[in-house]
């Protein structure tokens, strides 16, 4: 497929669904989108029970082997793909596991994955990409995109393999451990655990889309843009390729997890809408 052709499909992503796959279908089949990319965390909340998790396990299941569907590792799904105490975040609970276990196939799991690109513009990752866990060695590329992407994915890659070959040895990793913010053993969470608030900062010239720290309301931004730092709620900003700018070092960072809702952004190739299972 050509580029040309990859843009103008319809993205839906959706945010941190914990149980709410009813709601996760019903805006899946509003917006009727070419490809849908959802951010992880399905499972766990609060007063899980079987049933919940049982049918949680049939929509992942067949969310993850629809065609151009794309279900991205959260903590709360590495907590149960991976049964390593390092890797364990609240609300796991061994029941659920033996739930988990026996119902996900191993086929399942591997189609899931760490992080996506859209239209070789925004990575998508559960938490978010922190300048941090960037080396300067990768951060040089960033006027030449296909570069720089390529040279993000082979690292990614590499850290995501190797943060689960240390889990296995009862060891912390920068990509899939928590930092202070979330009580954790590293100085900033990695892609499945860096809080949007307390901890994350921009990497230069990069556009993110993540979830995983709950927001007040509605979605908010983190923008870096000439070197200023603002955190922006999304009524406020309006993301458009038309409109923003095309610096090289200028940030988008949009955290889409929001309490006691599930919101989803559409992307049509040039314009990001956000919008909430509520309006519906």
């Amino acid at each position: 497929m050509s580029d040309i052709e990859d843009m103008n499909k319809l993205t839906l992503i959706l945010a941190d669904i914990h149980h709410k796959v009813d709601w996760a279908d019903k805006i899946i089949k509003h917006i009727g989108a070419d490809r849908v990319i959802a951010l992880g965390d399905a499972y766990d909340d609060f007063n899980d029970t079987p049933e919940m998790v049982g049918h949680t396990c049939e929509w992942f299941i067949d969310f993850v082997n629809r065609p151009n569907h794309v279900f991205l590792f959260g903590n709360h799904e590495q907590n149960y793909a991976f049964n390593y105490p390092y890797l364990r975040c609240s609300g796991y609970a061994q029941w659920k596991y033996f739930i988990i276990h026996d119902l996900v196939p191993k086929d399942v799991w591997d189609k899931v994955k760490w992080y996506y690109w859209i239209d070789n513009k925004w990575l998508l990752t559960h938490a978010g990409l922190h300048k941090t866990n960037i080396p300067r060695s990768i951060s040089k590329f960033r006027a030449d995109r296909p570069r720089y992407i390529k040279e993000i994915s082979n690292y990614l890659d590499h850290h995501t393999q190797e943060g689960i070959r240390l889990a296995a040895t009862g060891q912390g990793s920068w990509a899939l451990n928590a930092g202070h913010a979330r009580y954790g053993s590293q100085k900033v969470g990695g892609i499945t655990w860096c809080d949007h608030r307390e901890e994350f900062k921009p990497v230069k010239g990069l556009w993110q889309i993540y979830g995983h720290t709950p927001q007040q309301g509605e979605p908010s931004w983190w923008i870096e843009k000439s070197n200023k730092l603002e955190l922006v709620p999304s009524s406020k900003f309006q993301f458009n390729t038309d409109k923003i700018s095309s610096s090289a070092d200028d940030s988008y960072n949009l955290c889409m997890d929001v309490h006691g809702n599930l919101h989803y952004a559409v992307w049509d190739g040039k314009s990001l809408s956000i919008g909430s299972y509520r309006d519906l």
